[in-house]
């Protein structure tokens, strides 16, 4: 009796699985009626929801530097590790939003900053 070996046989290993999008995470103000900035309790919280509005402001004292963050500073959007996230301009932002799987739903140009409306990718 004779017994034949494949010595190329192959072991099926699953492929590797893309990387994982980064999230979407914002910072809140713990104390009603203060800032995130102002706030020594602020919460980090991951964004899940089908739409998300935020607005985009120029920093006061850092011409040409954007934040993105709603009108009455309670939340701001930040790096996943909770560190303030800047941008040099919108097309940077919302490459930062489309990276974390977000588009562009809306805009609306104010005097004084521009409010987005962001709707998850499909």
């Amino acid at each position: 009796m004779t017994f034949c070996s494949n010595p190329k046989s192959e072991i099926a290993t699953e492929p590797e699985s893309a990387p994982k999008a980064p999230q979407l995470f914002i910072k809140t103000a713990i104390a009603p009626g203060a800032s995130v900035q102002q706030s020594t309790d602020a919460t980090l919280n991951k964004v899940d929801s089908y739409y998300f509005e935020i607005g985009f402001y120029e920093k006061k004292n850092e011409p040409g530097i954007f934040s993105a963050k709603d009108q009455g500073g309670l939340y701001e959007v930040v790096q996943q590790d909770g560190s303030e996230a800047t941008f040099k301009g919108p097309d940077e932002f919302l490459a930062f939003m489309s990276e974390r799987g977000y588009e562009k739903a809306d805009r609306l140009e104010l005097k004084y900053h521009t409010e987005y409306t962001f709707r998850k990718k499909k």
